[in-house]
């Protein structure tokens, strides 16, 4: 049991990382276009 909730810990810890990176492309993006709007 505690092998698995390690494992679990680092997929989480990766997707973190991953969404981290994703997420803030994404909201470079976001922030292009809302200056483009005012």
């Amino acid at each position: 049991m505690i092998k698995v909730l390690k494992k679990l810990e680092r997929v989480r810890k990766a997707l973190t990382l991953w969404n981290r990176r994703y997420y803030g492309r994404i909201s470079e993006k976001d922030e292009a276009i809302r200056k483009g709007q005012k």
